[in-house]
């Protein structure tokens, strides 16, 4: 081989270990990228030729930069995805409404059910007392009271939770527009040949935040 075909070889190798750094570099700063896969560097022979009647290699190449996406791995991120934001959506309805029944709060629905009972107590020991019976009247009154304000307070939170679905849909049309976006985009840039990863990467990221929205079933078809 001469000294030129070993400098052509040494330049490949170079070539196509920068060309790995890269995509490996990528990864590093794609680490926290919601959607991203990692990716490798494909490498092959660049092929023989013939020389003096022998076949020669002619180095290595870099092929291809390969995503590594495991379609079945990411449908069970976003059953998992849907199942947390509907818990952690369901938790903040629970708790919100838990505060309107908490025992310790004053003019609390459960004190002003107490404090009915221990006025019902103090007129046994007096059936006859007037400030007993004006009391059972005021305590029955603020249990009513408490009553309308706790009811009042759920309606308010039903009304709450309504704007939240109406919103959420807004958001999930939003989202859903921006996946048929990256759709077309990916199909165009691979029909001509070339790689769609980071667009792919994008799409991936709009489909889990689609499915802490509502529960969510990605298929790609034939088409892209």
């Amino acid at each position: 081989m001469s000294l030129f075909g070993i400098l052509q070889h040494s330049s490949r190798a170079l070539n196509t270990a920068s060309t790995g750094v890269s995509v490996a570099s990528n990864n590093v700063a794609n680490a926290n990228t919601k959607g991203y896969a990692r990716q490798t560097l494909a490498i092959g022979a660049k092929g023989t030729i013939r020389a003096e009647g022998l076949l020669l290699g002619q180095g290595v190449t870099a092929e291809s930069v390969v995503s590594h996406y495991d379609r079945f791995a990411q449908g069970s991120v976003f059953g998992r995805m849907g199942a947390d934001g509907f818990h952690s959506s369901r938790s903040q309805s629970f708790r919100a409404i838990e505060t309107r029944f908490t025992e310790s709060d004053a003019g609390s629905l459960s004190e002003s059910i107490n404090q009915l009972f221990d006025s019902f107590s103090e007129l046994e020991t007096d059936p006859n007392s007037n400030g007993f019976r004006l009391g059972v009247l005021g305590a029955g009154s603020s249990l009513a009271e408490a009553f309308n304000q706790t009811a009042q307070a759920l309606v308010g939170q039903q009304t709450a939770l309504d704007q939240q679905v109406s919103s959420g849909v807004s958001t999930l049309n939003i989202l859903g527009n921006q996946v048929a976006s990256l759709n077309g985009r990916i199909v165009q840039m691979e029909a001509g040949g070339g790689q769609a990863h980071d667009l792919r990467a994008q799409r991936t990221g709009l489909l889990e935040q689609m499915s802490q929205l509502a529960p969510l079933t990605a298929i790609q078809e034939g088409d892209g």
